[in-house]
């Protein structure tokens, strides 16, 4: 990700760079766990949106990387299983995030440490601000008003205490994170906890999860959040637990922007296997 692309600070002037900036997540914003999050029986199938803007303005050379934190946030948080390109979908969640950033201050600060040879140091601020809608078997939920900070120290200052340093792409991701979590956090609260959670994919007669002495296979994977396809079909996302009828089968991950992991298994009855796929990029 290009650095001058995301942070309003960076615009200060050609001689920031020398200064090695530190960036931090401003810790006056409170924290969302993956833990924190009430999930649905079965992750929805859904097409991702996005859109980057700064002070309202569409910035779409950003777009892409949005879209990838964005769709490795929801697949973490066991929300939902973003389809791919060329795939159809009739949900979606529409991401809009906003830096708004003052220019000219970021400028002057700048300038200001610059000419000192950075002897004397300065705080640069981004904000963040995050509008999402969720469009899911024919109900709608927007919410807005999500904030984050970036805060970004040039020359001789302090960072806030005990929050860690971190590159500018790192703290961008963090910030995107924890917005998309805080959605997510709320959606219990709304009209969206009615809809019942999509059922899985039925499986055909040779892999009936009912059946007495089908085996149960929990499937792992590094990153967390990848599709689990069992003979050709989704079957939920990663980490899950799915039972299989006794017989051969084979399993296959799939997580953008990653090699696929595929296995083929001769699946024994009543039986507990578990598969740790580790994906490549």
């Amino acid at each position: 990700m290009k650095k001058t692309v995301i942070l309003l600070g960076l615009f200060i002037c050609g001689a920031a760079y020398a200064a090695t900036p530190k960036s931090y997540v401003d810790p006056s914003y409170g924290k969302i766990q993956y833990d924190n999050l009430v999930k649905p029986a079965q992750p929805y199938r859904l097409k991702l949106k996005v859109e980057f803007q700064r002070n309202g303005q569409h910035l779409a050379a950003v777009d892409s990387e949005l879209l990838q934190q964005v769709d490795s946030v929801v697949r973490a948080s066991g929300f939902a299983a973003p389809v791919g390109d060329g795939e159809s979908a009739s949900d979606s969640l529409t991401i809009v995030v906003n830096n708004i950033a003052d220019l000219a201050e970021a400028r002057r600060k700048g300038f200001g440490t610059g000419s000192t040879l950075y002897l004397k140091g300065s705080v640069v601020t981004d904000n963040y601000e995050m509008q999402a809608t969720a469009a899911i078997a024919g109900k709608t939920v927007s919410k807005s008003g999500y904030k984050e900070a970036i805060l970004t120290v040039i020359g001789h200052a302090s960072g806030p205490e005990g929050v860690p340093a971190m590159t500018v792409t790192e703290a961008f991701n963090k910030v995107v994170e924890q917005l998309i979590l805080q959605f997510l956090r709320d959606l219990p609260t709304t009209e969206l906890n009615q809809i019942t959670a999509p059922a899985p994919t039925a499986p055909q007669p040779s892999h009936d999860t009912a059946q007495e002495g089908a085996a149960s296979v929990t499937v792992r994977s590094t990153p967390d959040g990848a599709d689990i396809l069992l003979d050709g079909k989704f079957a939920g996302s990663t980490p899950s637990t799915i039972r299989i009828k006794a017989g051969d089968h084979s399993i296959r991950i799939e997580l953008k922007g990653f090699s696929a992991w595929e296995r083929s298994l001769t699946i024994s009855a009543d039986t507990q296997i578990t598969l740790n796929a580790n994906l490549s990029q």
